[in-house]
């Protein structure tokens, strides 16, 4: 776990700024750090600034106390923010007021900022960074790349981020800016601290409380004591990635403290999750929880989605500890749900391309003007040659390219007739192709009714297997994954097998299977272990793999067990493909032997059969690899099976239905939009 340390600041007022910390992102010690601008000269600054809009003051005036109350209830209240906000810029936009203007976007993109709205944030900069430069004072330039960098920071390009921090402060340092300097000072150092260059990231970060401290002794300014707590946070998170939990506590609380002073409800609610972290990991994870939850709870009040998502995270892991695996399934749950709507958005690259094009676009504006006023002075020196120069080649030029023409058209006219005949050939092999592919495709349809007829129907499996399910994913039309299900007496012999391949060749091999199991079963054969054998045995006779040159070595991975549901006993037996049971929210797996179905020749290797007693409410599941193996998620991976077992253990107590609608919706949800690698099967059963 991670807590709330932020990476990067915004600096988005014409004021000396305020740090108040935002988002992160777990594990990864992804962060964000925003500096809210705010200047605040007492305990009724408030009271005192909606005083002075009841006044008959200038617009360009009342602008600026907007823009004061916005700072004032941002960090308690930023929907209420927002309506200060639309004033604000309505003002500014009809005034043509440009630092008004500037502030009002920069407000909207700190504003979506935490809102986790990042490509409106982004946005909102950029439009606020044209302002700037149309504002005759350097700083509010620098505020808007050291917003700039911010977007980068959060896309995970801290590189860029550390340029636009740089370039910020090399600015600030020039105007003798102090509270400008400590501000992307800070900013220096938290990017340093993603960089994993910790004492860089301390030597800035310390930089920026020695000037912060020296500012609130002159003015006394809150956004001072915000901006010092923020700090506090950054050390605070580097002393954790230490292991040092007696310093990050002590940061942190520090943090917390002056948070609580401000009513800063976003960096409580970041402090509040910081300190969570360290109890977590030390163990405590009833206080840790408990203070998650206060996060929580506060982060749903003001809308802070980015803070909720991670908070169902941590919510997740901590009752995973504890023991309460449902509670750790439903916040997973709500956390994958709030990861989609964040970040469907446009992607970092993006972002990032979309400033270097605008930063590119001003370079060349630059060099195109410079260009044309050498061009005008030549231009001026040349006219006269120019002009003689083309009286004498002019009538040259018109017979070359009267010359040109006339053996374009010709050329032009003789490639017109190939194509022609190229498209006529090629339509006449594209129809070939079409009638080839309706053919092939109609001949597997067919297949398709030939092994749906060998597997039981949805009403067969609901009264041979009561209390189960059975997930089946073809990845193609065909299928290499088919489910075996028998009831004789009180005993159910039930299997999972992936057969090599998938598609058209497996489903053969599927049917040489599902053909041995049932006759295994009419000679009388119900022990696993022998149904394996027998199995094994028959698919190496119909498949002549023993045979000298044969090409077939392709086999069978299976998971197959017997169920006397009156004696309460299971006996399993399988092929790689292991079987689970889920008792008291606790899972067992019983392996399976490492060599496949037709894998070895002479008989001298039995599969293993397992014998276990079971108890009302045990949860059974066979499965194929396709679950586990399929690529989806944020980063396009495999599902793999620590994630399949947590899922199973989070649903065992559900109805049989119900596991198999969520089976299918966390599998869809990490998929996405990419394709089923493999076919899927997942059988369950419940007593």
């Amino acid at each position: 776990m991670a807590g709330f340390l932020p990476t990067t600041a915004l600096y988005l007022n014409l004021t000396p700024v305020s740090p108040l910390t935002m988002t992160f992102k777990k594990n990864g010690f992804l962060f964000l750090f925003l500096l809210a601008p705010a200047v605040l000269f007492g305990d009724n600054l408030l009271d005192s600034l909606q005083g002075l809009l009841k006044k008959d003051i200038p617009d360009t005036q009342r602008v600026m106390v907007y823009h004061e109350i916005i700072n004032e209830v941002f960090g308690a209240d930023p929907d209420k923010a927002l309506l200060y906000g639309d004033t604000a810029y309505a003002i500014s936009e009809k005034k043509g007021y440009l630092p008004g203007l500037y502030r009002s976007l920069q407000f909207y993109g700190r504003y979506n900022f935490y809102k986790a709205y990042y490509k409106k944030a982004q946005d909102y900069f950029l439009k606020a960074y044209r302002v700037a430069e149309k504002i005759d004072d350097p700083m509010y330039l620098a505020r808007s790349i050291n917003s700039i960098g911010a977007i980068y920071a959060t896309q995970g390009y801290y590189d860029r981020a550390a340029e636009s921090y740089d370039k910020a402060l090399r600015i600030a340092e020039q105007s003798g800016d102090s509270a400008a300097i400590a501000m992307y000072s800070g900013n220096l150092g938290t990017n340093y601290r993603d960089l994993k260059i910790d004492s860089l990231a301390l030597k800035y970060l310390y930089y920026s409380i020695g000037i912060r401290q020296r500012i609130d002794k002159r003015s006394g300014t809150a956004d001072n004591l915000r901006a010092l707590a923020s700090v506090y946070n950054n050390i605070a998170g580097i002393f954790y990635s230490k292991k040092d939990w007696n310093k990050a506590l002590y940061y942190d609380e520090l943090a917390l403290e002056i948070r609580k002073e401000q009513n800063d409800n976003m960096g409580i609610i970041n402090s509040l999750s910081n300190i969570s972290d360290v109890y977590s990991t030390m163990g405590d994870y009833k206080k840790a929880m408990s203070l998650s939850l206060e996060a929580l709870q506060l982060s749903r009040k003001i809308g802070m989605r980015e803070q909720m998502r991670s908070l169902y995270g941590d919510l997740s892991g901590l009752n995973a500890k504890a023991g309460d695996y449902r509670a750790a399934y439903s916040y997973d749950t709500l956390q994958a749900q709030l990861k989609d709507s964040i970040f469907g958005q446009a992607s970092a690259k993006q972002i990032a391309d979309m400033t270097t094009k605008y930063e590119t676009e001003q370079k060349e504006k630059a060099i195109k003007l410079t260009t044309q006023r050498n061009n005008i002075q030549d231009l001026s020196l040349k006219k006269k040659q120019w002009f003689l120069y083309a009286s004498y080649t002019g009538g040259v030029l018109l017979l070359i390219i009267s010359g040109i023409f006339l053996n374009s058209y010709f050329l032009k006219k003789k490639t017109n007739l190939e194509l022609e005949k190229q498209n006529q050939e090629v339509v006449l092999q594209k129809n070939i192709i079409e009638e080839k592919n309706r053919e092939i495709t109609s001949s597997i349809y067919y297949a398709k009714k030939i092994q749906d007829s060998i597997l039981l129907s949805e009403k067969e499996i609901k009264k041979q297997l009561p209390g189960g399910f059975i997930l089946f994913l073809p990845k193609d039309i065909v299928s290499g994954d088919f489910y075996f299900l028998e009831t004789k007496g009180s005993q159910t012999v039930v299997a999972a097998v992936d057969c090599t391949g998938h598609g058209v060749p497996g489903a053969f091999m599927s049917l040489v299977g599902h053909d041995s199991l049932k006759q295994a079963l009419q000679q009388g054969i119900t022990q696993p272990g022998l149904i394996l054998n027998y199995l094994s045995r028959n698919v190496n006779i119909s498949l002549r793999q023993a045979s000298e040159g044969s090409a077939i070595k392709d086999g069978m991975d299976i998971a197959l067990c017997s169920i006397d549901r009156e004696r309460l006993q299971l006996q399993y037996a399988g092929a790689f493909n292991p079987l689970y049971l889920v008792r008291d929210h606790e899972l067992q797996e019983i392996k399976a032997d490492k060599f496949a179905i037709g894998s070895y020749f002479d008989g001298s290797t039995s599969f293993v059969n397992h014998t276990m007693e079971l108890k009302k409410g045990d949860s059974i599941y066979l499965f194929s690899d396709g679950y586990a193996d399929q690529f989806g998620g944020e980063a396009n991976k495999k599902f793999k099976l620590n994630r399949f077992k947590s899922l199973l253990v989070g649903i065992s107590d559900m109805e049989p239905e119900k596991q198999k609608e969520i089976l299918k919706k966390t599998l869809d949800d990490w998929r996405g939009k990419l394709e089923q690698v493999d076919d899927i099967l997942v059988i369950g059963m419940k007593l």
